[in-house]
């Protein structure tokens, strides 16, 4: 792997998604320790210590607060870097947000923000190498998608392909909305971010990264996205080639 690692969303999914991904990624030696990035613009409040983060670090950005965190539990012997801000039209020429989303990169993206999920997969599909890997739920159920491309040939459909509908939100960039604007997140579930974070490793593994550290060519027909619920216990694994099939391989 010689791209960059990034998660983008240091909330309830990317916090919970980053401690496990850091650990394999270090302590696997065929990765070659790539650089890893965590991206977020926000700061920790109070209102998320149920699902995220720690006691006393309300204030602080909290890309900044997870990566001191993973760096005081792992001695990743890479560089870990922490982005405070958001990826937008405005931020993304900067040096370290081009590292970050550079050919090669494997992108977690764990926003509920759907134009940033769409301009992030803008970027990557400027590249001719990259594995995005998108994740998002509700308070009890959740999707996760992964899209590949190699060698300028797209192996998987886009999230934007499989859920045409977040191209037309007006929803604004997380920083267009004014600070005296009040933002009303929708509640979620631990379990259920919890199970998102899970969903994304796991797609990447059985999907991309068994292939490619074996040294095998990634198939076709990889599983490309997962629909889970946390009500039901279940997880459901397709095979999507657009919008309107789906082809399931588990009931």
């Amino acid at each position: 792997m010689s791209g960059a690692i990034t998660i983008i969303g240091a909330g309830g999914t990317g916090y919970h998604l980053a401690e496990p991904l850091v650990r394999f990624v270090n302590y696997t030696t065929k990765l070659n320790a790539p650089d890893i990035f965590v991206i977020d613009g926000d700061r920790v409040e109070e209102k998320n210590y149920e699902r995220q983060h720690g006691a006393g670090s309300s204030g602080q950005m909290k890309a900044e607060v997870m990566v001191a965190a993973l760096s005081e539990k792992i001695n990743y012997r890479g560089r870990l870097s922490a982005i405070t801000s958001y990826v937008t039209p405005q931020t993304q020429n900067s040096n370290l947000i081009k590292q970050a989303l550079g050919n090669n990169s494997t992108v977690f993206v764990c926003v509920d923000n759907n134009p940033s999920r769409v301009f992030v997969e803008d970027l990557l599909n400027q590249h001719a190498d990259f594995t995005l890997i998108s994740g998002g739920n509700d308070l009890s159920s959740g999707q996760v998608n992964i899209h590949v491309k190699r060698k300028g040939v797209v192996l998987t459909p886009s999230p934007s392909e499989i859920n045409p509908e977040i191209l037309n939100d007006d929803e604004a960039f997380p920083d267009e909305v004014a600070c005296t604007e009040a933002v009303i997140s929708d509640p979620q579930l631990l379990f259920a971010n919890l199970s998102v974070a899970t969903a994304m490793l796991n797609i990447w593994y059985s999907s991309v990264l068994q292939y490619e550290l074996s040294g095998r060519p990634i198939p076709a027909d990889i599983i490309n996205e997962v629909i889970l619920n946390v009500l039901t216990a279940s997880a459901h694994q397709f095979k999507r080639t657009s919008n309107k099939k789906r082809v399931s391989t588990h009931v």
